[in-house]
């Protein structure tokens, strides 16, 4: 489990995107006034943070995993950054801190498959990250020239770096890394735009962080 984060102060521009970033479901609950919505974004938080955490081992703590599971990943972790952020103890804002950092883990490794859902991010530190994208640019076999940005390899550039694909679907073990369309890879490796907003999200705020 990771160490608990001193108590910072976000700006208010970063404190307003994280409040609206909530999850729709949380949003619902929120219409009557401040202490609601306080309530309804921690009851969501702690649900995610007791599905997480270091007992779980390499388990994320969703309810299930299916086709673009990561992004169900992002927007657990992204709930538990609002509510942290809304949270007077300072406890329970280190909890909520630490169970968002446990979603980030998983997305950039720590899973059953050991492969961080980030495209190409070995340059980045990444032993194995995602090469194979279901994309129309980087995704496409027919051409010599589509090749180069399929897999690694000598001659091979990879997609572009960055996007977060689907991920598992069915179990946490089941991940299609190829382009055979009697797979459907566009359910495991496609870069689906609203994969990125909360992903990108909770990567950025714990960037942002640390520097």
């Amino acid at each position: 489990m990771a160490a608990p984060h001193a108590v910072v102060q976000p700006s208010p521009v970063r404190r307003r995107v994280l409040i609206i970033a909530a999850v729709p479901a949380a949003a619902k609950r929120c219409k009557g006034g401040a202490a609601r919505r306080r309530s309804a974004v921690a009851g969501t938080a702690t649900s995610a943070d007791n599905r997480g955490g270091a007992g779980r081992g390499y388990a994320a703590g969703v309810r299930g995993y299916w086709w673009g599971s990561n992004r169900a990943i992002g927007q657990a972790g992204l709930n538990c950054l609002v509510a942290a952020e809304l949270a007077d103890d300072p406890a329970a804002r280190a909890r909520y801190l630490a169970a968002a950092e446990e979603y980030l883990h998983y997305l950039n490794g720590r899973n059953l498959i050991g492969l961080c859902f980030w495209s190409n991010m070995k340059p980045f530190g990444a032993e194995n990250s995602v090469m194979v994208m279901f994309h129309s640019w980087v995704g496409s076999a027919g051409s010599k020239e589509g090749q180069r940005y399929i897999g690694e390899g000598e001659g091979k550039i990879g997609p572009f770096p960055g996007m977060v694909v689907g991920g598992v679907n069915g179990n946490m073990k089941r991940y299609v890394n190829n382009l055979d369309w009697r797979q459907n890879p566009w359910e495991f490796n496609e870069p689906c735009i609203t994969y990125q907003s909360s992903c990108a999200s909770l990567l950025n705020y714990f960037g942002l962080k640390a520097r």
